[in-house]
Protein backbone atom coordinates (compact mmCIF):
# COMPACT_ATOMS: atom_id res chain seq x y z
CA UNK A 1 0.00 0.00 0.00
CA UNK A 2 2.74 2.43 0.97
CA UNK A 3 4.58 1.71 -2.29
CA UNK A 4 1.45 2.43 -4.31
CA UNK A 5 0.94 5.71 -2.47
CA UNK A 6 4.53 6.74 -3.22
CA UNK A 7 4.19 5.78 -6.88
CA UNK A 8 0.85 7.60 -7.17
CA UNK A 9 2.46 10.71 -5.71
CA UNK A 10 5.47 10.54 -8.05
CA UNK A 11 3.45 9.85 -11.18
CA UNK A 12 0.79 12.38 -10.19
CA UNK A 13 3.44 15.04 -9.82
CA UNK A 14 4.90 14.14 -13.22
CA UNK A 15 1.44 14.28 -14.83
CA UNK A 16 0.78 17.66 -13.25
CA UNK A 17 4.14 18.96 -14.46
CA UNK A 18 3.32 17.88 -18.02
CA UNK A 19 -0.09 19.50 -17.73
CA UNK A 20 1.51 22.81 -16.80
CA UNK A 21 4.07 22.55 -19.60
CA UNK A 22 1.49 21.73 -22.27
CA UNK A 23 -1.36 23.83 -20.91
CA UNK A 24 -3.66 20.81 -20.94
CA UNK A 25 -3.86 17.28 -19.61
CA UNK A 26 -1.88 14.94 -21.86
CA UNK A 27 -3.08 11.36 -22.24
CA UNK A 28 0.23 9.50 -22.45
CA UNK A 29 2.15 6.73 -20.71
CA UNK A 30 2.53 8.78 -17.54
CA UNK A 31 -1.16 9.60 -17.33
CA UNK A 32 -2.29 6.05 -18.12
CA UNK A 33 0.11 4.62 -15.54
CA UNK A 34 -1.07 7.17 -12.98
CA UNK A 35 -4.69 6.13 -13.56
CA UNK A 36 -3.69 2.47 -13.26
CA UNK A 37 -1.91 3.06 -9.95
CA UNK A 38 -4.83 5.09 -8.63
CA UNK A 39 -7.32 2.38 -9.58
CA UNK A 40 -5.16 -0.33 -8.03
CA UNK A 41 -4.87 1.68 -4.82
CA UNK A 42 -8.63 2.23 -4.56
CA UNK A 43 -9.37 -1.40 -5.39
CA UNK A 44 -6.88 -2.54 -2.75
CA UNK A 45 -8.87 -0.64 -0.12
CA UNK A 46 -11.96 -2.63 -1.08
CA UNK A 47 -10.01 -5.90 -1.04
CA UNK A 48 -8.51 -5.19 2.37
CA UNK A 49 -11.95 -4.54 3.79
CA UNK A 50 -13.31 -7.65 2.05
CA UNK A 51 -10.45 -9.98 3.04
CA UNK A 52 -9.62 -8.91 6.58
CA UNK A 53 -12.78 -7.32 7.98
CA UNK A 54 -15.73 -8.95 6.24
CA UNK A 55 -14.65 -12.50 5.43
CA UNK A 56 -11.39 -12.77 7.42
CA UNK A 57 -10.00 -14.84 4.51
CA UNK A 58 -12.72 -17.45 4.94
CA UNK A 59 -13.52 -18.60 1.40
CA UNK A 60 -16.87 -19.98 2.53
CA UNK A 61 -18.04 -16.40 3.07
CA UNK A 62 -16.83 -14.90 -0.21
CA UNK A 63 -20.09 -15.38 -2.08
CA UNK A 64 -22.35 -14.02 0.65
CA UNK A 65 -24.23 -10.75 0.27
CA UNK A 66 -23.22 -7.95 0.87
CA UNK A 67 -19.58 -9.14 1.05
CA UNK A 68 -19.51 -10.02 -2.63
CA UNK A 69 -20.43 -6.44 -3.57
CA UNK A 70 -17.14 -5.12 -2.16
CA UNK A 71 -15.19 -7.80 -4.01
CA UNK A 72 -16.93 -6.99 -7.30
CA UNK A 73 -16.30 -3.27 -6.93
CA UNK A 74 -12.63 -3.89 -6.15
CA UNK A 75 -12.26 -6.17 -9.17
CA UNK A 76 -14.03 -3.71 -11.47
CA UNK A 77 -11.91 -0.73 -10.40
CA UNK A 78 -8.63 -2.62 -10.73
CA UNK A 79 -9.43 -3.97 -14.19
CA UNK A 80 -10.74 -0.61 -15.39
CA UNK A 81 -7.31 0.83 -14.63
CA UNK A 82 -5.66 -2.00 -16.53
CA UNK A 83 -8.10 -1.62 -19.44
CA UNK A 84 -7.33 2.11 -19.72
CA UNK A 85 -3.61 1.38 -19.84
CA UNK A 86 -4.12 -1.28 -22.51
CA UNK A 87 -6.30 1.14 -24.50
CA UNK A 88 -3.46 3.64 -24.47
CA UNK A 89 -1.00 0.97 -25.60
CA UNK A 90 -3.33 0.15 -28.49
CA UNK A 91 -3.76 3.83 -29.37
CA UNK A 92 -0.33 5.26 -28.65
CA UNK A 93 1.92 2.40 -29.75
CA UNK A 94 -0.07 0.43 -32.32
CA UNK A 95 -2.30 3.15 -33.79
CA UNK A 96 -5.39 1.06 -32.98
CA UNK A 97 -4.13 -1.93 -34.94
CA UNK A 98 -5.71 -4.07 -32.22
CA UNK A 99 -8.99 -2.25 -32.99
CA UNK A 100 -9.60 -1.65 -29.29
CA UNK A 101 -10.43 -5.35 -28.91
CA UNK A 102 -8.53 -5.87 -25.62
CA UNK A 103 -10.21 -2.83 -24.05
CA UNK A 104 -13.68 -3.84 -25.25
CA UNK A 105 -13.23 -7.45 -24.14
CA UNK A 106 -12.09 -6.40 -20.69
CA UNK A 107 -15.01 -4.01 -20.30
CA UNK A 108 -17.48 -6.73 -21.29
CA UNK A 109 -16.00 -9.10 -18.71
CA UNK A 110 -16.05 -6.38 -16.04
CA UNK A 111 -19.70 -5.55 -16.72
CA UNK A 112 -20.64 -9.24 -16.74
CA UNK A 113 -18.90 -9.83 -13.40
CA UNK A 114 -20.66 -6.82 -11.88
CA UNK A 115 -24.11 -7.90 -13.06
CA UNK A 116 -23.82 -11.67 -12.65
CA UNK A 117 -25.83 -12.80 -9.58
CA UNK A 118 -23.64 -14.64 -7.09
CA UNK A 119 -25.65 -16.82 -4.73
CA UNK A 120 -23.38 -19.81 -4.16
CA UNK A 121 -19.71 -20.61 -3.83
CA UNK A 122 -19.87 -22.15 -7.30
CA UNK A 123 -21.10 -18.82 -8.71
CA UNK A 124 -18.13 -17.09 -7.13
CA UNK A 125 -15.74 -19.65 -8.59
CA UNK A 126 -17.32 -19.14 -12.01
CA UNK A 127 -16.80 -15.37 -12.15
CA UNK A 128 -13.31 -15.79 -10.68
CA UNK A 129 -12.50 -18.16 -13.52
CA UNK A 130 -14.04 -15.75 -16.03
CA UNK A 131 -11.55 -13.08 -15.02
CA UNK A 132 -8.79 -15.21 -16.54
CA UNK A 133 -10.00 -13.85 -19.91
CA UNK A 134 -8.78 -10.42 -18.85
CA UNK A 135 -5.57 -11.92 -17.54
CA UNK A 136 -4.92 -13.50 -20.95
CA UNK A 137 -4.67 -10.02 -22.48
CA UNK A 138 -2.07 -9.18 -19.87
CA UNK A 139 -0.04 -12.17 -21.02
CA UNK A 140 -0.40 -11.47 -24.76
CA UNK A 141 0.84 -7.89 -24.53
CA UNK A 142 4.31 -8.93 -23.25
CA UNK A 143 4.86 -10.75 -26.54
CA UNK A 144 4.22 -7.50 -28.37
CA UNK A 145 6.72 -5.66 -26.20
CA UNK A 146 9.29 -8.40 -26.73
CA UNK A 147 8.86 -7.73 -30.44
CA UNK A 148 9.33 -4.00 -29.89
CA UNK A 149 12.50 -4.64 -27.87
CA UNK A 150 13.93 -6.44 -30.90
CA UNK A 151 12.78 -3.95 -33.53
CA UNK A 152 13.46 -0.78 -31.54
CA UNK A 153 16.80 -1.14 -29.67
CA UNK A 154 16.40 2.31 -28.10
CA UNK A 155 13.31 1.00 -26.29
CA UNK A 156 14.78 -2.41 -25.43
CA UNK A 157 15.25 -1.88 -21.69
CA UNK A 158 11.83 -0.31 -21.16
CA UNK A 159 10.10 -2.88 -23.37
CA UNK A 160 11.60 -5.79 -21.44
CA UNK A 161 10.63 -4.20 -18.13
CA UNK A 162 7.06 -3.79 -19.36
CA UNK A 163 6.98 -7.34 -20.75
CA UNK A 164 8.07 -8.96 -17.52
CA UNK A 165 5.96 -6.51 -15.55
CA UNK A 166 2.83 -7.67 -17.34
CA UNK A 167 3.84 -11.31 -16.85
CA UNK A 168 4.34 -10.93 -13.11
CA UNK A 169 1.23 -8.82 -12.73
CA UNK A 170 -0.83 -11.27 -14.78
CA UNK A 171 0.34 -14.24 -12.72
CA UNK A 172 -1.02 -12.64 -9.54
CA UNK A 173 -4.77 -13.16 -10.17
CA UNK A 174 -4.12 -16.70 -11.39
CA UNK A 175 -2.33 -17.58 -8.14
CA UNK A 176 -5.38 -16.69 -6.03
CA UNK A 177 -8.00 -18.13 -8.35
CA UNK A 178 -10.39 -20.06 -6.12
CA UNK A 179 -10.46 -23.17 -8.29
CA UNK A 180 -6.68 -23.34 -8.40
CA UNK A 181 -6.44 -22.74 -4.65
CA UNK A 182 -9.00 -25.49 -4.00
CA UNK A 183 -6.91 -27.99 -5.97
CA UNK A 184 -3.68 -26.95 -4.26
CA UNK A 185 -5.26 -27.09 -0.79
CA UNK A 186 -6.38 -30.65 -1.47
CA UNK A 187 -2.74 -31.49 -2.21
CA UNK A 188 -0.77 -29.36 0.26
CA UNK A 189 -3.33 -28.64 2.96
CA UNK A 190 -5.18 -25.50 4.16
CA UNK A 191 -1.93 -23.62 4.79
CA UNK A 192 -1.51 -23.16 1.05
CA UNK A 193 -4.07 -20.33 1.05
CA UNK A 194 -1.73 -18.05 2.99
CA UNK A 195 1.13 -19.02 0.68
CA UNK A 196 -0.98 -18.15 -2.35
CA UNK A 197 -1.86 -14.73 -0.96
CA UNK A 198 1.79 -14.07 -0.19
CA UNK A 199 2.76 -15.10 -3.73
CA UNK A 200 -0.04 -12.90 -5.08
CA UNK A 201 1.30 -9.87 -3.20
CA UNK A 202 4.89 -10.47 -4.33
CA UNK A 203 4.06 -11.00 -8.00
CA UNK A 204 1.77 -7.95 -8.08
CA UNK A 205 4.39 -5.81 -6.36
CA UNK A 206 7.21 -6.87 -8.67
CA UNK A 207 5.00 -6.48 -11.74
CA UNK A 208 3.81 -3.06 -10.64
CA UNK A 209 7.35 -1.82 -10.09
CA UNK A 210 8.48 -3.08 -13.49
CA UNK A 211 5.48 -1.54 -15.26
CA UNK A 212 5.96 1.78 -13.48
CA UNK A 213 9.63 2.10 -14.35
CA UNK A 214 9.08 0.78 -17.86
CA UNK A 215 6.26 3.16 -18.76
CA UNK A 216 8.01 6.08 -17.12
CA UNK A 217 11.09 5.31 -19.20
CA UNK A 218 8.95 5.15 -22.34
CA UNK A 219 7.41 8.52 -21.57
CA UNK A 220 10.78 10.16 -20.94
CA UNK A 221 12.25 8.62 -24.10
CA UNK A 222 9.36 9.80 -26.24
CA UNK A 223 9.54 13.28 -24.71
CA UNK A 224 13.25 13.48 -25.51
CA UNK A 225 12.59 12.34 -29.08
CA UNK A 226 10.00 15.08 -29.54
CA UNK A 227 12.31 17.72 -28.08
CA UNK A 228 15.26 16.61 -30.22
CA UNK A 229 13.19 16.14 -33.36
CA UNK A 230 14.70 17.91 -36.36
CA UNK A 231 12.22 17.12 -39.10
CA UNK A 232 13.90 18.85 -42.04
CA UNK A 233 17.24 17.25 -41.20
CA UNK A 234 15.70 13.77 -40.96
CA UNK A 235 13.86 14.22 -44.24
CA UNK A 236 17.04 15.49 -45.88
CA UNK A 237 18.87 12.33 -44.80
CA UNK A 238 16.07 10.30 -46.34
CA UNK A 239 16.67 12.09 -49.62
CA UNK A 240 13.16 13.50 -49.75
CA UNK A 241 12.32 16.96 -51.08
CA UNK A 242 9.41 18.63 -49.32
CA UNK A 243 7.76 20.08 -52.39
CA UNK A 244 4.09 19.60 -53.10
CA UNK A 245 3.51 17.99 -56.51
CA UNK A 246 1.86 20.30 -58.99
CA UNK A 247 -0.52 17.64 -60.25
CA UNK A 248 -1.64 16.10 -56.96
CA UNK A 249 -5.21 14.87 -57.39
CA UNK A 250 -7.81 13.28 -55.15
CA UNK A 251 -7.19 10.02 -56.99
CA UNK A 252 -3.49 10.18 -56.06
CA UNK A 253 -4.34 10.78 -52.42
CA UNK A 254 -6.77 7.85 -52.41
CA UNK A 255 -4.22 5.60 -54.09
CA UNK A 256 -1.48 6.40 -51.56
CA UNK A 257 -3.93 5.84 -48.72
CA UNK A 258 -5.10 2.48 -50.04
CA UNK A 259 -1.51 1.34 -50.55
CA UNK A 260 -0.51 2.73 -47.10
CA UNK A 261 2.15 4.91 -48.69
CA UNK A 262 3.25 8.26 -47.28
CA UNK A 263 2.11 11.13 -49.48
CA UNK A 264 5.46 12.91 -49.09
CA UNK A 265 8.31 10.39 -48.92
CA UNK A 266 6.43 7.63 -50.79
CA UNK A 267 7.60 5.02 -48.28
CA UNK A 268 5.26 2.14 -47.48
CA UNK A 269 4.03 2.23 -43.88
CA UNK A 270 4.32 -1.20 -42.32
CA UNK A 271 4.67 -2.63 -38.83
CA UNK A 272 5.10 -0.38 -35.79
CA UNK A 273 5.49 2.84 -37.75
CA UNK A 274 3.64 5.89 -36.49
CA UNK A 275 1.69 7.81 -39.08
CA UNK A 276 -0.65 10.76 -39.42
CA UNK A 277 -4.00 10.64 -41.19
CA UNK A 278 -5.59 13.96 -42.05
CA UNK A 279 -8.97 14.09 -40.27
CA UNK A 280 -10.49 16.07 -43.13
CA UNK A 281 -9.46 14.18 -46.27
CA UNK A 282 -7.80 11.01 -44.89
CA UNK A 283 -4.49 11.76 -46.62
CA UNK A 284 -1.74 9.55 -45.19
CA UNK A 285 1.68 10.70 -43.96
CA UNK A 286 4.46 9.01 -42.02
CA UNK A 287 5.27 10.62 -38.68
CA UNK A 288 8.53 12.22 -39.83
CA UNK A 289 6.94 13.84 -42.86
CA UNK A 290 3.85 15.00 -40.97
CA UNK A 291 5.90 16.59 -38.23
CA UNK A 292 8.24 18.16 -40.78
CA UNK A 293 5.30 19.62 -42.69
CA UNK A 294 4.07 21.01 -39.37
CA UNK A 295 7.35 22.87 -38.99
CA UNK A 296 7.63 24.05 -42.59
CA UNK A 297 4.06 24.95 -43.56
CA UNK A 298 1.57 23.14 -41.30
CA UNK A 299 -1.14 22.22 -43.77
CA UNK A 300 -2.27 19.08 -45.54
CA UNK A 301 -1.15 18.78 -49.14
CA UNK A 302 -4.52 17.43 -50.16
CA UNK A 303 -7.10 19.67 -48.48
CA UNK A 304 -4.99 22.52 -47.01
CA UNK A 305 -6.38 21.93 -43.52
CA UNK A 306 -3.95 22.49 -40.63
CA UNK A 307 -1.98 19.46 -39.46
CA UNK A 308 -1.40 20.88 -35.99
CA UNK A 309 -4.35 23.09 -35.09
CA UNK A 310 -2.45 24.63 -32.19
CA UNK A 311 0.09 26.16 -34.58
CA UNK A 312 -0.35 28.78 -37.32
CA UNK A 313 -0.44 27.92 -41.01
CA UNK A 314 2.25 29.42 -43.23
CA UNK A 315 -0.09 31.60 -45.29
CA UNK A 316 2.41 32.32 -48.02
CA UNK A 317 2.78 28.60 -48.64
CA UNK A 318 -0.93 27.89 -48.76
CA UNK A 319 -1.57 30.84 -51.10
CA UNK A 320 1.13 29.49 -53.37
CA UNK A 321 -0.47 26.04 -53.35
CA UNK A 322 -3.92 27.43 -54.12
CA UNK A 323 -2.46 29.36 -57.02
CA UNK A 324 -0.93 26.14 -58.35
CA UNK A 325 -4.29 24.39 -58.01
CA UNK A 326 -6.05 27.12 -59.97
CA UNK A 327 -3.42 26.99 -62.68
CA UNK A 328 -3.76 23.22 -62.91
CA UNK A 329 -7.54 23.43 -63.22
CA UNK A 330 -7.20 26.10 -65.89
CA UNK A 331 -4.87 23.86 -67.91
CA UNK A 332 -7.33 20.98 -67.68
CA UNK A 333 -10.07 23.17 -69.11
Amino acid sequence: MSLKIILIFLFGRAVNRERKENGTLVFNFLFATFILLLCLFISRLFFIYFDFFLTELDSDLYHLYPYIIYWKIGIAISYIGIAILILFIDKGIFNFRLKGLPFITMLIVIIFVLLYPVNTARDFEFISLLLIINTIWLLIIPLIYFYISIKRPEFKKMSLLISFGFIFYGIGPVVINEQIIAVMISIFGPGFRLISYFAFAITKLVGLLMLSYGFRGYSLQLSEEKQDFDGPKIIQKMGVHITRPENLTDEDVAFYREQTVCLVCKNTLRGFISNYICPECRALYCENCARTLTILENFCWSCNSPIDKTKPIKLDKIIEVKAEDKELKHKKK
